[in-house]
């Protein structure tokens, strides 16, 4: 491979000298650059990741600019739409390659960062400027970005470690013993010393494809759905199962025909349990279980208990068959059954790859398969047996490969209960839940009204609770009531005589009477309409040649002087 030298460059990290050393290939210098750009991540010799994080924050604001140019608290999408387009816009670019630069970077790029998070997340909720920060994630329903950083490095590392080679050894290079990554990392496999993570499969051959026949997937029961009740779901699963699997007749079929029901039990962060029973022409031949996991999920458990039932199948079938046979799946798993319908070259996750290989396995030996969904816990008789079994199985070891996504949302949780929560008024009403999740019926407006109500700000009536002093309570005052009777915490300083800067005026005496008057305009008007004093006033309103008043009644000359004042204070006003 030959390279071209006038296109290349390099970058000396740390070199402190404009020319410390030069790079020669071919006896053509190589140039120099002092901030590389590698796979859309811009680094710099001295400045680290600065440079970066800032084009980042830059993109995001024109993102979340955007954003906010199609929705307001009165009117717009809804919520949730505004928080998958902020995910796939601004924080799927955020995210890129994140695992590695966010370690290195600095407090103020981090912060940086975290504070357009905060911003994006005012947007969605349709809340004001000063709420804070851990108030108006929630209403969002995002995550930290520090957080999502961690889960992603975490993630990160066991891929690392599932491929070996060199990948393991430079994730440990990359995360070092302090590196809080790695500190999570060890405290969860020092809780489950014998986890072991499943080792990466690869995908089916298109060779094995050419002579095999789909499989048929029957992922709902119409018109029954979820939210029907259990007498309901029963009864229509009977049904469908008796119309579209039943044999119909008396005499003996000529085709044998098995039925294959699976499930999984599962007690989140402990133990879980997969059990399979597998019939043939009505007769039970077999029920396997297993454990599923430590950190299984009910989908990885139910996964695991249609691979056991289907490499239990294998063994009781002949390698070579001429009769063809039926095979009937039965799960209430209809996550795994949707999963599973996306192809044998479509499924990415190594347990899906096994259960394809074994499906194409089963339909080599001349069995036509069929995939149903059942409602589960309604009553079923046979999905109500094997969901004992699969309880019972939680008792057995739990041996089985675990799913690194299981390990995530163990750590996820870990996660969140070590995070340390203000007693704000949010969280003292509702908590970390967030109430008006799945309230389809809410418009913008509503949502935004509960949220800013949530948050502890009105439209109409600003802020409900500001803390002023540390000695207020962090609670609303509509929300608690009981907080009403005990008055106000703040103490009030004594108070103090100051001089107050405002405009005075003095008692004023007649000169003739000796009446007394609260200001200088009301005795002047005394002696004008009482003793008939008359006052000139200034002629053509020029403000320089202004001549004070003269007066037709014979005074003292005190008195005169006392009259000169008033008028000469009454134009320095």
């Amino acid at each position: 491979m030959s390279v071209n030298v006038a296109k290349t460059k390099c970058t000396l990290f740390g070199c402190i000298e404009r020319h410390t050393l030069t790079l020669q290939l071919d006896g053509e210098r190589i140039g120099a650059d002092r901030t590389p750009k590698l796979l859309g991540v811009t680094f710099q010799c001295l400045r680290g990741m600065a440079t970066h994080a800032a084009e980042t924050r830059r993109k995001m604001d024109f993102r979340l600019l955007q954003i906010a140019a199609i929705s307001a608290s009165t009117w717009g999408p809804r919520r949730q739409v505004l928080r998958a387009f902020y995910l796939a816009l601004v924080q799927a670019h955020t995210m890129y390659g994140i695992e590695v630069w966010y370690w290195d970077a600095s407090e103020r790029s981090r912060d940086l960062l975290a504070s357009a998070q905060h911003k994006a997340s005012r947007i969605i909720a349709g809340i004001p400027h000063g709420t804070r920060k851990e108030d108006s994630l929630l209403e969002a329903n995002l995550l930290p970005l520090k957080t999502v950083t961690l889960v992603r490095s975490m993630k990160f590392i066991l891929m690392c470690e599932s491929r070996g080679g060199c990948l393991r050894r430079s994730a440990e290079e990359v995360y070092h013993s302090k590196n809080p990554v790695r500190a999570l990392h060890s405290r969860i496999m020092r809780s489950y010393p014998h986890l072991h993570i499943e080792p990466r499969e690869h995908p089916p051959e298109t060779s094995t494809l050419r002579h095999s026949c789909r499989p048929i997937f029957h992922t709902q029961i119409k018109p029954v759905c979820a939210d029907d009740p259990d007498d309901v779901k029963r009864e229509a699963s009977e049904k469908w199962i008796e119309r579209h699997f039943a044999r119909r007749g008396k005499e003996p079929p000529r085709r044998e025909h098995y039925e294959l029901w699976t499930d999984g039990s599962v007690s989140l962060g402990e133990k879980s349990g997969a059990a399979a029973l597998l019939y043939r022409n009505n007769t039970l031949i077999c029920a396997p279980k297993t454990g599923a996991g430590e950190l299984s999920c009910s989908y990885r458990a139910e996964c695991v208990a249609l691979e056991i039932g289907l490499q239990r199948l294998l063994k009781w079938l002949l390698a070579y068959r001429s009769t063809p046979s039926r095979l009937s799946i039965f799960s209430d798993s209809l996550s795994m059954l949707t999963a599973l319908q996306t192809g044998p070259l479509a499924v990415t996750d190594p347990i899906l790859r096994r259960l394809w290989r074994l499906l194409l396995q089963v339909q080599r030996r001349k069995i036509r398969i069929r995939l149903q969904f059942v409602f589960g816990h309604c009553g079923v008789k046979r999905n109500e047996v094997c969901d004992d079994m699969a309880k019972k199985a939680a008792d057995l070891p739990q041996l089985r490969d675990t799913w690194i996504p299981d390990i995530i949302a163990y750590a996820k949780r870990v996660l969140r209960s070590e995070e340390v929560h203000e007693n704000t008024h949010r969280f003292g009403i509702t908590g970390n839940h967030f109430p008006t999740k799945h309230k389809e019926e809410l418009t913008r407006e509503e949502e935004t009204a509960l949220s800013r109500f949530r948050v502890g700000s009105s439209r109409h009536y600003g802020w409900m609770l500001r803390k002023i002093n540390p000695s207020v309570p962090p609670q609303c005052q509509w929300c608690n009531p009981q907080h009403a009777a005990i008055g106000p915490t703040i103490q009030t300083a004594p108070t103090v005589a100051t001089r107050t800067l405002q405009r005075t005026s003095e008692p004023t005496k007649c000169t003739e009477c000796d009446a007394t008057y609260q200001c200088r305009s009301s005795a002047v008007t005394h002696m004008v309409n009482k003793h008939g004093f008359v006052q000139l006033m200034p002629s053509g309103g020029s403000n320089t040649a202004m001549q004070y008043p003269q007066w037709t009644s014979p005074r003292s000359p005190l008195q005169w002087w006392r009259s000169f004042l008033y008028h000469r204070a009454h134009e320095s006003r």
